[in-house]
Formats: structure tokens, sequence, C-alpha cells
């Protein structure tokens, strides 16, 4: 009687454990920053993971030269109500507007002058395929070329009355443009001639392409669609969620982050087939989203928001238990084994994506537990986190699939 007490009380402990360490770490999280500003802010854009701007309502324009740590408002912009930036190399950039309001930097944003385009319309977004080619659209089919980096700009304007809201170049003759009521319209002849590709009736506010045929869109309701012809046709992606997407984009073929209204941020690690929904330090509408690389990013939105994105990466816990622990071998191949210093008794093992995505979870519960051996199973190959907790501790092991 007395050890079926023991052994009952031993069982009660492991289930609290159990219900105790069921959470999920943050290896990569979104941080708020400290703008300085309440101004509904648009776009942002960074040159390199240290300078970048924010731009938005009332001529706003922040710089940071730091990462993001300090925002400096850039002023003499009066009220221009100012939509999304562009940077093309790490000297020269662009930023769109209403009123034809179209600026240019070549200092790193230091300094902006306003460029001519002799346009009145809502400007909302340009393209550089290279500096001989440099595309502008806005709305009511404002379509606008420049071959000398926007000193002279071509009006080649459409006549109907739709909103171009995003352009794309893949190459110096064939783009993308989007927009309202679920325009896409692909060009193979640097615009002499565009053809209309119907997908769907909803806003569209972006297009993302990271080769010449492989692409994404945003917008209303939740809307995401992939291409992989260079536009031609489109399949829809589920983006997990109904909130209107204002902003995407990929870092790599299979890695990408999208923003969107209260506070939405998703992201994907295998091209769109799954998107996850993330923990988001806002509620706010988040308008624009940046990424330099895999590890860094930034996005902005209303109320001067402004948050940075970045991965923690070779973290080993300890606590004055001691317990260590490796992984050998590192880079995995097809099997690995996770050696404890010590014997240990109730553990739970999580791998984990670099978005904070729980791929695989097991509990252990074996007092004389000195390894476990684990396999990639159905892991690409890409950089993950081992996320070990016991009674004791925590650790957190990072390692590569090849």
């Amino acid at each position: 009687m007395k050890q079926k007490l023991i052994d009952m009380r031993n069982l009660y402990q492991i289930i609290i454990l159990v219900i105790s360490l069921n959470v999920q770490p943050v290896l990569g999280q979104w941080t708020i920053q400290e703008s300085g500003s309440t101004t509904h802010l648009n776009g942002v854009a960074f040159f390199d993971s240290v300078v970048g701007i924010a731009v938005g309502e009332v001529g706003t324009i922040l710089r940071t030269a730091d990462g993001g740590l300090n925002w400096d408002e850039i002023g003499g912009q009066g009220n221009k109500f100012l939509w999304r930036a562009y940077f093309v190399n790490e000297s020269d950039g662009w930023i769109t507007g209403t009123n034809g309001t179209l600026l240019y930097t070549n200092d790193k944003g230091l300094n902006w002058a306003e460029q001519n385009v002799n346009s009145t319309n809502y400007l909302r977004a340009i393209d550089q395929f290279d500096e001989a080619n440099t595309w502008l659209v806005g709305n009511d089919g404002a379509l606008f070329f420049s071959n000398d980096q926007g000193d002279n700009w071509i009006d080649k304007s459409v006549t109907f009355q739709d909103d171009f809201t995003d352009v794309e170049f893949v190459t110096d003759s064939i783009g993308v443009f989007v927009g309202g009521n679920g325009l896409i319209m692909i060009t193979e002849d640097a615009a002499n001639s565009l053809t209309r590709i119907n997908v769907t009736d909803k806003h569209i506010v972006k297009v993302y392409f990271i080769n010449d045929s492989v692409g994404w869109i945003c917008g209303q309701e939740g809307l995401i669609y992939k291409t992989t012809n260079g536009g031609y046709s489109w399949g829809a992606q589920n983006s997990g969620s109904s909130e209107f997407i204002q902003d995407i984009t990929f870092v790599k073929a299979n890695e990408g982050w999208a923003v969107g209204r209260n506070g939405l941020l998703i992201g994907t690690l295998d091209g769109g087939e799954n998107w996850d929904i993330l923990n988001s330090p806002t509620s706010s509408a988040l308008l624009s989203v940046d990424f330099v690389d895999s590890s860094i990013g930034w996005a902005a939105g209303d109320r001067g928001t402004i948050l940075k994105y970045s991965i923690i990466s070779n973290i080993e816990e300890t606590s004055d238990y001691g317990l260590e622990c490796t992984i050998n071998p590192n880079p995995v191949l097809d099997e690995a084994i996770i050696q404890f210093s010590e014997n240990i008794g109730v553990i739970k093992i999580m791998i984990v994506n670099s978005v904070g995505r729980v791929l695989k979870s097991k509990y252990l519960v074996n007092k004389d537990l000195h390894s476990y051996k684990f396999s990639r199973n159905e892991l690409s190959s890409g950089s993950y986190f081992l996320y070990i907790t016991t009674d004791k501790q925590q650790i957190t092991k990072q390692f590569v699939i090849e």
C-alpha cells in the first residue's frame, strides 16, 4: 500500500510537470521598437542591417543608423502623405506618395529631393530592374518609366480607371502589375502592351518575386496566391487569417513573411504551403515589412508602430543543476544522438524552426535516460533548434540539417 502511494505521487508529479512544460519556445521573435512618433507609418525599408527608414502621414520620414534602436525624424516634407519606401542598392532609394509625390535619395536616406513625374496621381509603388529600367505605378492606371534613375519619366499610363498598387519586373521587359478589384496584368514588351490575368476579384496590394518565375501576391480577406510560371497562373494559399494582408516578402524561395491589420504577423518556411500565425506584440495595423536576411527584419504600421524581428541563435541555457547535452553529428545527415552529461528522468524534447513553429515534440519518462536518437525524417535542409526541458532546467541547442 505504501509503495502504491509513492507510485501515485510520482505519477502525479509527472502529470504536473508535463502540463507545466507545455510551452512553445521563442527562438525568433518580434519586439516593439520606440519610434518616437505616433504618426501612422505606411512603409519601412532598410539598406542593410543598420540603416533604414520608415515613412508615413504628414510628411513623416524616420531614419535609423543603428538597426532601429534610435529613430530620427527627417523634416522638410510638409504635409505630404508618404506611402512606400524602396531601396535599390546601398545608397539609392525612393519614397512614393499622394499628389504625384516621388522623393529620391543617393546618400542612404539622409537627404531627399523631389523628382518631377508630372502627375497628380497617388503614386503607390516603384520597382527597378536595373539603372536603365525603373517603373512607377499609381492610382487610375498611372504608369511611368525612367531610364536615368528618375531624372526623366516617360508617361505610359493606361486608360482604364483601375488603380495600380504594385509592380515588379523580373527582366528588363517582363513585369507584373497588380491592383484593385483583383487586377493582375503582365507585360512582355516593357508595358507597350498589357495582358490581364483573371484570378480573383479581391483587392491586391503587393506582388513579390523571388526569381523570374516564382512569386506571391497578397491582399484583401487574407488573400495570398503563388505563381511558379512568372504570373500567368496563380494558386491560392491558406494564410490562416481573414485579415487584410498589406505586405509580403521572401528572403529565400521557401522562407517568407507577411503582415496585416490588427497586428497580423505570419511566416512560412515552405514557400507558403503552410503559413504560421505568430505572436504579435501589437494590435496596430501593420502595413509594411522588410527583411535584409533570414535573421533580421522590420515591420511598420499605425500609431508609429515599428517592430523588429531577430532570431536568438547559439543559445545554451544552464542552471545550477549543471546538465549539459551535445548533438552528434552536427550538421545532421539522416539521424543524430542527443547525449546528456548525466542520467535524467522526465524530459520534453522539441524541434523548432526559425519562426518558432514546433515541428516535433516528444515526452520521455525514463529515470535512466542518458541519450536519445532522433531522425530528420521530413525536415528539409536548414537551421533548427532543439529545445530540451527537464524538471530542473531548459537547454536550447542549434543544429543544421544538410
